[in-house]
């Protein structure tokens, strides 16, 4: 299984109320060894949003998630990395076994070497 030491965890989104609940989580179920740098803070240029299409009134924030994953994947010195919402919590590290169970692939849909685990919901 993986452990947190092999973990960057990148947290995407809007610095408010959620934020140290998140990052608290993180730091609670993902420990690492003492001396490691942890904390890198990346502020963006924001890109806008867009609408989702033209008679939407609420924005896509796609653009805003790509730019910041990139610049958070950029600074991510380990071999796997996790990326979170600011109003997400890790309440367990049940999601660390989704990376080494289901050994079966089919051909057909594999792109990368290693698989790319997201939530269903």
């Amino acid at each position: 299984m993986i452990s947190s030491d092999q973990i960057s965890v990148i947290v995407q989104g809007a610095v408010g109320n959620d934020i140290e609940l998140c990052i608290n989580s993180i730091r609670h179920q993902l420990p690492i060894p003492q001396g490691l740098a942890v904390d890198i803070t990346i502020l963006n240029k924001d890109p806008g949003a867009r609408p989702f299409n033209l008679n939407a009134s609420l924005p896509n924030n796609t653009n805003r998630q790509l730019i910041s994953t990139i610049a958070g994947l950029r600074q991510a010195t380990r071999p796997y990395t996790l990326k979170l919402r600011t109003d997400f919590q890790i309440v367990h590290t049940g999601f660390l076994q989704a990376f080494t169970c289901h050994h079966l692939r089919t051909t057909a849909f594999i792109h990368y070497r290693e698989k790319i685990v997201i939530p269903h919901y």
